[in-house]
């Protein structure tokens, strides 16, 4: 009797997993095609998530879903077709000074700096001329 009880007790521990719950190295992908060309696939792993659509006139519909540090997760929505590839609809961006993991801004050093504005300069002048000759 023993035995038995042993025995339900390890299966019922290895079926009581969440089955919605996935593994470091698990994943979930399904995908629908017509012999028309257009499709339907979504990709869910542990971290993330992508749905993206293919219609009949070529243009994709999508959006995917990733780990944002500050807000848990991040999803962005976005189309492709004729008029290139567009952003729909994302989160506001977080103000860089209350995200703790941003990295600061990059300050030019004076060599740089220098070399930026010399070449301003430079810049004005061919601009000038340019003008000039064409006037």
């Amino acid at each position: 009797m023993n035995k038995f009880l042993v025995f339900a007790v390890l299966l019922g521990t290895a079926f009581a997993r969440p089955q919605d719950l996935l593994g470091d190295n698990e994943g979930r992908v399904s995908v629908v095609q017509n012999s028309l060309g257009p499709y339907k696939y979504t990709v869910q792993t542990r971290d993330g998530l992508i749905n993206e659509e293919r219609l009949a006139d070529g243009t994709i519909i999508g959006d995917y879903t990733l780990p944002d540090p500050v807000s848990g997760t991040r999803t962005i929505k976005y189309t492709a077709g004729l008029d290139g590839f567009k952003i729909l609809e994302e989160p506001a961006p977080v103000v860089r000074s209350l995200n703790p993991l941003s990295p600061l801004p990059v300050e030019d050093t004076p060599e740089v700096k220098a070399a930026r504005e010399e070449f301003l300069a430079a810049y004005k002048i061919a601009e000038a001329r340019v003008l000039a000759s064409v006037a």
